[in-house]
């Protein structure tokens, strides 16, 4: 298809040259756009109504996404805000939907139906009546004409691959909630991509094990029948929609509806075969029924359907079956931190505000640490967490602050309208006008009190922050509170300043402040600077907690609670303990690879399970030019401009979907998001594995392409 421009947005800046639409959805719009910066061809989506709540939403769908790297989910790369504007980058993809690609007739299938422009909707708007009405089915769509024949014989390919990436979405945490044929592309090579995550929800609880009620948000057709009773969300409603995509694939048409809206009660009985035409496949008749089974909990499983569509291998599937999730692993040699936290938190519940920097090098448990800390405050001491989390790929207003400030306004909009209000300060909606989602809460927007309209950026910060800080002082009288932020080697100068006049304050509000941070990042990163240039200031109201390597023991120890139960575990969790160097994170990976070798029967000798086995079978499983963008740090030997590596590696441009890959697998880290950041590998372990399996010619061709492409850039010695 021939590229159509339409004009100029300056809405997305200078860097961006929007080429076309490609779609539009219930949330937003997605256009073809040029990255001038970077070179490259991205999709580049928009919010439709820059409401509190789209807002909130839009920036949720993102932050699931951004560590998300899988060949059947759709990479994203950067969130963006300029003035008025939020949107954010994804890899561009050509191809059809999920129907499309399966037709073996063109022309019958009505195409609307494919590519409705809003056919997301959310019951909790309609009247009841409408409501009543959709959900009983008597709005089902006429049956298509008779032709309904699919190429059923390229079905279970594709349908595997679907619930591949589903299972590696599930397994991180969250549900789709928006399966159907438009969401699901398959591309000329037959890659099957799930897209448009707009109404991404976690699975059943989050970090503080708070359940999760499913909104009612969505595609009416595709929806699991106890969306509409206000149930649990679970991985199910996803198998559902598959389910109902399965049964038009052997029908031509869409299912009965299994929901009486009537008694409000779920219905257990299945579609009928009756309704299958005499030619299905009797195996898929069977799952689409199992299925589309009223009750969550007797769909099948992701393995499940796997097995039955013919799949009985799952390496393609990170983390095998039956792995233990991370709660339920020991904590192991972390007592002493885990003691400062406890004490950490008595002082502040005498008064005022303290701060607790948690930090050391990549992979050894920091985030993991707090987490257990979080939910035990939250569980035995009644406080109020909210945690947020800085990403490298975004830029946007107060970077540190805006996911934390998401959390607030979900704690907020939580709380009995009249407990909401008595929190509200006099400078609420000046704090909203620089926190939009804030303004998703009714205690907001109901509060009085005059807007304050100047033009003074910095004064509107101030009166911004002065009301956050008096809304914090409130709440930290009602209850105890911890607010927490992750990864904040990636926050911004402006955050840091507030988090300091919290401490600096004379009258402070009685809260815990943690923050984690990567120690590696101290000297590069502006935040952190701007920590460590405070810490005289803010004095003894702030403390510094160092997370190293575990003991051998302590390693040991880790690898036999994650490792089978059996003759040889004592011997394969000292041999992991000597591989991983005291780095939990490398215990938690070779444990897992010395599962699957032992749940396979295969060697166990100290040669096969190594981290160098690990760490070379990930890496043979790359995409090539993530492989090859990959050799080119590697051999650098240290740390490149992002723009020379990509270079260095043959690549015509910045393929930020091949670093991207590299960054979610734990290959390589960076510096930032622009070409000339820094890349390196993540542990020198992994430059010396690669390193020694690349042949003598390999070696000398990449120094030779490296030398190239330093000399071409013109910033190296």
């Amino acid at each position: 298809m021939t590229s159509q421009p339409v004009s100029e947005s300056p809405e997305f800046g200078e860097r961006f040259e929007v080429l076309r639409r490609l779609g539009k959805g219930g949330m937003g719009v997605v256009y073809l756009a040029r990255d001038r910066v970077k070179d490259m061809d991205v999709a580049l989506k928009t919010i439709n109504n820059l409401s509190p709540s789209m807002l909130y939403r839009f920036k949720r769908e993102f932050r699931s996404l951004v560590d998300l790297r899988h060949r059947n989910l759709v990479a994203v790369y950067e969130l963006l805000s300029r003035n008025e504007t939020w949107f954010f980058t994804m890899e561009y993809l050509e191809g059809r939907n999920f129907l499309q690609h399966l037709r073996q007739s063109r022309g019958w299938f009505d195409e609307s139906s494919l590519h409705a422009d809003d056919d997301t909707i959310d019951l909790a708007e309609l009247d009841a009546a409408e409501r009543e009405r959709l959900l009983s089915g008597t709005s089902a769509p006429a049956e298509p004409p008779p032709a309904r024949r699919f190429r059923l014989g390229e079905a279970r390919p594709v349908l595997l691959q679907l619930v591949q990436g589903l299972q590696v979405l599930h397994r991180a945490g969250h549900i789709h909630c928006d399966i159907k044929p438009s969401n699901v592309m398959v591309t000329p090579e037959d890659r099957v991509v799930i897209l448009d995550f707009g109404l991404v929800n976690p699975v059943a609880a989050d970090i503080l094990d708070r359940k999760t009620r499913v909104g009612l948000e969505g595609t009416y057709e595709y929806m699991a029948p106890e969306r509409a009773v206000g149930g649990e969300a679970s991985p199910a409603i996803d198998w559902y929609a598959v389910g109902v995509m399965l049964f038009q694939l052997l029908t031509g048409g869409l299912p009965p509806r299994n929901f009486d809206s009537s008694s409000r009660e779920l219905q257990l009985e299945p579609p009928s075969p009756a309704l299958f035409p005499p030619e299905s496949p009797g195996d898929l008749v069977a799952l689409c029924i199992d299925l589309l089974n009223v009750e969550p909990k007797r769909r099948p499983s992701g393995d499940e359907i796997r097995r039955r569509l013919g799949d009985l291998e799952s390496a393609d599937v990170p983390e095998a079956a039956g792995a233990p999730k991370p709660e339920s692993v020991p904590f192991v040699g972390r007592e002493a931190h885990q003691r400062r936290l406890d004490e950490a938190f008595l002082k502040m519940q005498q008064g005022g505000c303290r701060a607790v920097w948690v930090h050391g090098s990549s992979g050894m448990g920091k985030s993991a640490l707090v987490h257990r800390f979080l939910r035990r405050v939250a569980r035995d001491r009644g406080a109020v967490v909210l945690a947020g989390r800085c990403h490298e790929q975004e830029s946007v207003p107060y970077k540190a602050l805006d996911a934390l400030i998401d959390a607030l306004s979900s704690f907020l909009k939580a709380l009995p309208r009249n407990e909401a209000g008595a929190l509200m300060p006099r400078d609420v909606h000046t704090l909203a006008r620089v926190f939009p989602v804030l303004e998703r809460v009714p205690a907001v927007t109901e509060t009085p009190g005059r807007r304050f309209e100047s033009p003074n950026r910095r004064e509107v910060r101030r009166r911004a922050f002065g009301a956050l800080r008096e809304l914090l002082a409130r709440l930290g009288d009602r209850s105890p509170v911890v607010l927490f932020i992750d990864d904040l080697q990636w926050g911004d100068v402006d955050s840091a300043a507030f988090l300091f006049d919290l401490l600096k304050a004379t009258d402070p509000p009685r809260l815990l402040l943690l923050g984690c941070y990567r120690s590696e990042y101290v000297e590069s990163s502006p935040a952190l600077q701007a920590v460590l240039d405070d810490r005289a200031a803010a004095g003894a109201n702030q403390e510094f907690v160092e997370i190293g390597p575990l003991s051998e023991a302590q390693s040991a120890e880790l690898a036999r609670a994650l490792l089978e139960p059996g003759e040889r575990a004592d011997e394969m969790a000292e041999l992991v303990a000597r591989e991983s160097d005291g780095n939990p994170f490398f215990v938690q990976e070779l444990a897992l690879y010395g599962r699957a070798l032992q749940r396979d029967g295969l060697d166990l000798r100290p040669a096969k399970v190594s981290l160098e086995n690990l760490i070379w079978q990930r890496v043979e499983s790359l995409p090539r030019e993530a492989f090859l963008l990959l050799q080119a740090v590697t051999v650098s030997g240290r740390p490149l401009r992002q723009e020379d590596a990509f270079r260095a590696s043959g690549s015509s441009g910045h393929d930020e979907r091949a670093l991207s890959i590299l960054r979610a697998e734990h290959l390589v880290r960076t510096g930032g998001t622009a070409l000339g950041d820094e890349v390196d590998t993540y542990h020198d372990r992994i430059r010396e594995t690669i390193v020694a399996h690349l042949s003598a010619d390999v070696l000398e061709r990449q120094h030779r392409r490296l030398a190239d492409a330093l000399e071409e850039g013109g910033r190296a010695d």
